[in-house]
């Protein structure tokens, strides 16, 4: 996710800004009172090393950049004005060309005996999960304009920590200075400001690549650890449209959690009050989907898991619901799974695999029964923008698991790297003062 890894490189940015006397932390000389414990050619493979992973860091600051760029099919030669964010990028990349190869697999997690290297490795290997953000929603026709200009702003000022730090680090051995450090500092700047000006939103720290989730293999555990083992799984097979038949067997299982479990918590109790809140929901989702047909689609692995959350729960007393962390992962999985029912049934209207049943002001003469019924026909669901079924998932299950309201731990880190670099700025250790 966006957040944590740009939360890693941010935090180890900042440890390695207030940290002084960089021969003496590889081993080198530095404090008269203290002894040399490495060679000048192992303190180059280390300086080779640091180099390599200052490239992965600033390869996803280029990346962030590109990312949000809002003409990336244009070449930044052909533009005849050029943004703040244009500017950061040409340097960037004239960084980059200057810059070593990456560090290998081995490199990001191999054991370190220095915690200066720790924390460059900490804060390469965040930027090279990174890069995996920038495919998964982190774009600028994926966001928001504020939501752009944080993503903007992060990469500038993790450029603006590497300017300090490549200043810094001059005199170990193997270490390979960049150059042009006011002009990238100041292109970064111009970012800064511009975000500071128009405003930013962190809420984009809750998108990005997010790991699959995978399916718990093995007896499941009593009480409330045994509901939590049958959502987890039925959230990791929930992974493709099912038919009518399986949703509206899934729709009861969550229908049943909801209301054992409201009927079990105190009425003082965020748990009561979001399954009073859930049941409401899936009460109107059930007889949304009672009048829903559609023969294809394949929900049968997520079915099994769905009649075991519910039949766990009907199992329940008093006595499990004492856990709290286990209640907020319940709590947690529940809007995960309330998300992805809303996402499939957009997705099936999308797909025209769901019909809805629409009655006819007839009698159903085709029908063999000995007692006639009203005629209906089926429509597809194909538009999301009519009132419906759609609409209501849309409005009642989208983004369940966003948080809102949440405070995004990510924005501390923020000011921990605002902090740091405004102390260099103080102290004169800066692009300027090396110029």
């Amino acid at each position: 996710m966006y957040g944590q890894n740009t939360r890693v490189i941010r935090e180890q940015l900042a440890i390695l800004l207030r940290q002084r006397r960089i021969q003496h932390r590889i081993g080198g000389p530095g404090i008269p009172t203290l002894p040399v414990t490495t060679t000048s050619a192992e303190r180059r493979l280390l300086g080779l090393q640091l180099g390599r992973y200052r490239h992965a860091v600033l390869i996803w600051a280029l990346e962030a950049v590109r990312a949000v760029d809002p003409s990336p099919h244009i070449p930044l030669t052909d533009r005849r004005n050029r943004s703040a964010a244009s500017e950061l990028q040409i340097r960037l990349e004239e960084w980059a060309r200057r810059s070593m190869r990456r560090p290998s697999i081995d490199e990001l997690n191999c054991p370190q005996r220095y915690p200066i290297l720790t924390a460059w490795q900490a804060a390469a290997r965040a930027a090279s999960l990174g890069e995996h953000d920038f495919g998964a929603g982190i774009s600028f026709s994926s966001l928001r304009g504020d939501q752009v200009r944080t993503v903007l702003k992060d990469a500038a000022t993790v450029t603006r920590a590497l300017v300090v730090l490549d200043q810094r680090y001059g005199s170990i051995p193997g270490w390979h200075r960049l150059g042009h450090a006011l002009r990238v500092d100041e292109a970064a700047d111009h970012c800064i400001e511009l975000a500071a000006s128009c405003g930013t939103d962190p809420s984009v720290d809750l998108l990005g690549w997010r790991p699959r989730i995978q399916l718990i293999e093995g007896p499941a555990p009593s009480g409330l650890a045994g509901v939590l083992h049958a959502h987890h799984n039925l959230l990791a097979t929930l992974n493709s449209i099912p038919d009518a038949r399986d949703l509206r067997r899934i729709v009861a299982s969550q229908l049943i959690v909801s209301r054992t479990l409201g009927g079990l918590a105190r009425e003082d109790t965020p748990l009561y009050e979001e399954s009073r809140d859930r049941e409401q929901r899936y009460e109107r989702l059930q007889r949304w989907t009672r009048d829903l047909y559609g023969q294809a689609g394949h929900g049968t692995p997520a079915v099994p898991h769905a009649f075991l959350a519910a039949s766990r729960a009907k199992a329940l007393a008093h006595e499990d619901l004492h856990d709290a962390q286990q209640l907020q992962r319940l709590l947690a999985l529940s809007r995960q799974i309330d998300d992805r029912l809303g996402r499939i049934i957009e997705a099936g209207a999308r797909e025209r695999l769901f019909f809805e049943r629409v009655p006819l002001p007839q009698i159903d003469s085709r029908s063999a029964a000995l007692v006639k019924v009203q005629a209906a026909e089926y429509t597809p669901i194909s538009s999301p923008a009519a009132a419906g079924l759609v609409a209501f998932a849309r409005e009642n299950f989208r983004g369940r698991n966003r948080g809102e309201g949440r405070q995004v731990p990510s924005q501390h880190s923020r000011a921990q790297l605002d902090a740091a670099l405004r102390r260099q700025n103080c102290a004169g250790d800066g692009p300027v003062a090396a110029v």
